[in-house]
């Protein structure tokens, strides 16, 4: 059942990018989507995580969150961007810090504690404020991995 409803998201997802034009949700348009990419590369230079891969995930491609179903920004406070991040580094580093992984290969959302840990309290905090809204880690060991959790996409 649970993949089913992974597949239908996947489908889902993939109109609203045709219907979008390609533009997640909580960009204005593919400029602004492409500028977050490189600011969101940038900062993780700029922290030494060289290798790290990025890909948005969640309502922001959806257009509902998955576990409420509530449409996109609607609510009293706008939606957060879920960034998935490939980087065998960061992997290697949460295990040495006993974030918690889950089976499939991924940790589990980061928490503010265990960001300042693994060097990344300062990149979530500069692009929440660029964006206006929560930006989100959670390190994957592999695109496999986020491929079977359901819709993605690279962040250019």
């Amino acid at each position: 059942m649970a993949r089913l409803r992974a597949l239908a998201q996947e489908a889902e997802a993939r109109i609203t990018f045709i219907e979008r034009g390609g533009v997640p949700y909580g960009f204005r348009n593919m400029q602004e989507f492409r500028d977050f990419g490189g600011r969101l590369r940038s900062e993780f230079e700029r922290g030494g995580h060289r290798d790290a891969e990025h890909y948005l995930r969640g309502s922001a491609l959806t257009g509902r969150s998955f576990k409420e179903g509530r449409p996109f920004d609607r609510g009293p406070n706008p939606s957060d961007l879920d960034i998935a991040i490939v980087s065998q580094t960061l992997v290697r580093r949460a295990e040495e810090l006993r974030v918690p992984l889950m089976g499939q290969g991924r940790t589990v959302a980061i928490k503010r504690r265990q960001l300042d840990a693994l060097g990344l309290t300062s990149q979530a905090r500069r692009l929440s404020d660029a964006q206006g809204r929560d930006v989100n880690f959670m390190i994957y060991r592999s695109l496999d991995v986020i491929k079977r959790r359901g819709p993605y996409r690279s962040i250019p």
